[in-house]
């Protein structure tokens, strides 16, 4: 967000490249100053140098093709860097050679993202066809490209090598190009299972009940993760006869499809408690009720599950505490023995059954990370995490964040020792809370924390 150029990166890559114990390890220049052309591409350079970075960060620079160029032309073959984004930084058509040159000068490189430009499907197949023989790759970013479906022989081909070498999966994400459901079903009908954990096309293609019915059974035998986006009640009971035949689905996500209890128990009715692989299971941002929610915990494998995230959902809006479905779902979700992530924010949780589910894990040996942000909860849930930190010492990461706090409940959390020793209490969005009392590890810092993030911390 600075107007930095070229000559201060030098000057920084000078600093840096002196010092006889330097461990600048990030470099992240988003929205800065660095302007198309061979000057600061050349300077820039000089930064890839340090043989300390591990990851670069270049986004909407508007670094253009020349800028691309000249920093190839000067980057050490013995560069370091494991993380490289490019993103939004105007490149156009032509640029997939000079990637694939930069991949070359990067022998370590584990997560390529080049998302945002006008890169067409030309550009993708010289920058897969590089990446295939990368033993190191494990994320490719292609999301918001110029892409179309004819790229699907170079994914495929992508895939077949990383296969026949025994490379370990990647993750391939395009969503958001000119791809289609068509690509998927393409490598879906191809053959044999691929190298390849997810491949991502967004929001309305990964899978979608009313377009791909007929191969859902071939994605799922496929892939260990699918994110979905498209889907309908209706459709829900045909996704859960191909889950309960599932052996390897590990993640699957289904968020902003207006999934209600009806489409949660056809599911769970049509086989679901049959799957024994899931490891993480996601239907936030949905219109699930406590009914479904109950179904939910109770047709999910409880010694296999690791991640539940229920958030976005009016599952606790109105509903008794003296109800059945209340006490059943708060009495099942302990017996989640592996679990280790459990997101319920803005689930309609107040006070006390916020401070019901802190009680029921207060013994539980898995639970590391929770989520009761946006429910509007007060000081007794501060109250009630201190409580429960004098028994549970796994519990590390809570996130408060858009509640109604105030300074009386920091005050509580800062009194407790073991909430103290927490990795993290998020806070944000407490309007009410004074920042200047606010010390690590209680922050007031906003954070994302999505399904990849997620995946990441549970595996």
């Amino acid at each position: 967000g600075n107007k930095v150029g070229g000559e201060p990166l030098a000057a920084m890559a000078e600093h840096f490249g002196a010092a006889p114990h330097s461990r600048l390890c990030k470099l992240s220049l988003q929205s800065c100053g660095i302007c198309p052309g061979q000057q600061d591409g050349k300077m820039l350079a000089q930064c890839f140098r340090l043989s300390s970075l591990c990851e670069v960060e270049l986004h909407d620079c508007a670094l253009g093709s020349t800028g691309l160029f000249s920093l190839v032309q000067d980057m050490p073959l013995s560069a370091s860097i494991q993380f490289l984004t490019i993103s939004r930084c105007s490149l156009g058509p032509g640029c997939g050679q000079v990637l694939a040159r930069i991949v070359d000068a990067l022998p370590h490189l584990e997560f390529i993202d080049v998302s945002s430009n006008r890169l067409q499907d030309a550009d993708i197949s010289a920058l897969l066809a590089r990446l295939s023989s990368v033993q190191t790759i494990r994320r490719v970013y292609l999301n918001k490209t110029h892409i179309t479906d004819n790229i699907l022989p170079d994914v495929l081909q992508f895939l077949r090598a990383r296969t026949q070498f025994t490379l370990p999966p990647c993750i391939l994400n395009i969503s958001q190009t000119g791809a289609t459901l068509g690509l998927l079903n393409g490598v879906a009908r191809s053959g044999p299972s691929y190298s390849c954990d997810e491949i991502q096309l967004g929001d309305r293609y990964v899978l979608s009940g009313n377009v791909c019915c007929g191969r859902v059974d071939v994605l799922i035998s496929m892939y260990q993760g699918v994110l979905i986006g498209c889907l309908s009640d209706d459709s829900m009971a045909n996704l859960g006869m191909h889950l309960a035949s599932s052996r390897n689905m590990k993640h699957i996500v289904i968020e902003n499809c207006m999934i209600t209890d009806r489409g949660v128990l056809a599911m769970v009715d049509h086989g679901l408690s049959s799957n024994r692989s899931l490891r993480l299971f996601g239907i936030g941002f949905n219109q699930v009720g406590l009914d479904g929610a109950v179904a939910l915990s109770e047709a999910l494998a409880t010694d296999k599950l690791r991640s539940l995230s229920l958030d976005s959902n009016p599952i606790f809006l109105g509903a008794s505490r003296e109800s059945d479905g209340y006490r059943r779902i708060m009495a099942r979700l302990p017996h989640f023995r592996s679990l280790k992530c459990l997101t319920v924010g803005s689930t309609g949780l107040n006070d006390k059954s916020a401070a019901d589910l802190l009680e029921n894990f207060k013994r539980h040996r898995s639970l590391a990370f929770l989520d009761l942000s946006g429910n509007g909860l007060g000081d007794d849930v501060a109250y009630a995490l201190v409580k429960v930190k004098e028994t549970n010492d796994v519990l590390d990461i809570v996130d408060l964040e858009n509640n109604e706090l105030t300074d009386d409940g920091v005050r509580a959390l800062q009194r407790s020792q073991s909430v103290m020793e927490m990795e993290r209490v998020r806070l944000s969005g407490n309007e009410q809370i004074s920042s200047n009392i606010v010390c690590w590890p209680l922050t007031l810092t906003a954070e994302q924390f999505g399904a990849a993030s997620l995946i990441a911390y549970i595996e």
